[in-house]
């Protein structure tokens, strides 16, 4: 927990930004593992 993501969630009562962030910043990182695993397929 750093402190910029305590201030922003005292900010906000609701934490469904934080969430929809932590959704977005997850499905990219699958599409970035994805696209590793591909260029591993490939490769090989």
């Amino acid at each position: 927990m750093t402190k910029h993501h305590l201030e922003s969630s005292h900010s906000s009562p609701t934490s469904q930004k934080d969430v929809a962030a932590k959704r977005g910043h997850q499905s990219s990182m699958n599409s970035i593992y994805y696209i590793f695993y591909i260029l591993s397929i490939n490769t090989n």
